[in-house]
């Protein structure tokens, strides 16, 4: 697993989201890995919304991909209008 960049998600190091050159991003909490998704095209960059609890990704492509932190990932959904991709959860 090779990074690209990482972002830090709270005020302490417990909660990490990575963004790895294979088009995955992880996210990593104190006990370790939590969670890990790919995305359709390689990662150039994350940004963290801390009051939506929304992890955005920007690709190598004009896409942007929005990945909702708050709810349980159990789908993806992509918005191919809107060049989104949803974590959809059971909630």
């Amino acid at each position: 697993m090779n990074l690209s960049t990482y972002l830090i998600l709270g005020d302490d190091y417990s909660k990490l989201a990575f963004l790895c050159t294979n088009c995955s991003i992880c996210l990593h909490v104190k006990y370790g890995s939590h969670y890990s998704l790919r995305i359709p095209r390689m990662g150039r960059d994350i940004a963290y919304d801390l009051w939506s609890r929304v992890l955005l990704c920007a690709a190598s492509s004009p896409d942007l991909y929005r990945i909702n932190l708050e709810q349980e990932v159990t789908a993806l959904e992509f918005d191919g209008d809107g060049g989104f991709l949803m974590a959809v959860g059971s909630k």
